[in-house]
């Protein structure tokens, strides 16, 4: 989730002009809360489902062009386990180690 993260930031494919995007990339690191026990499941699943609607440019795809990364043995359905109903249109990336 860093690695990704900081490469988006530096990328010579990064605009911050929200109409010149193709795509939008979803900074989180609900992985590294999880493993280290700062958040419960449930708790980071609630979080997400509060998220997912303030997202500001997700509507109007229906996120098909949002970017989530999700690191772990757990994958998405370790912390937004309710996920298929709120980013099943989603580009989804899980990285497994």
């Amino acid at each position: 989730e860093v690695a990704i993260h900081s490469f988006f930031l530096s990328c010579p494919c990064r605009t911050e002009d929200p109409s010149e995007a193709d795509f939008f990339f979803v900074p989180h690191y609900s992985t590294s809360l999880l493993k280290t026990g700062v958040y419960a499941r449930e708790r980071l699943d609630e979080m997400w489902q509060r998220i997912i609607p303030q997202l500001k440019f997700f509507k109007r795809s229906k996120g098909r062009d949002h970017i989530f990364v999700w690191a772990g043995c757990t994958g998405v359905d370790g912390a937004f386990f309710s996920w298929r109903s709120f980013i099943k249109d989603s580009l989804i990336v899980e990285i497994r180690f």
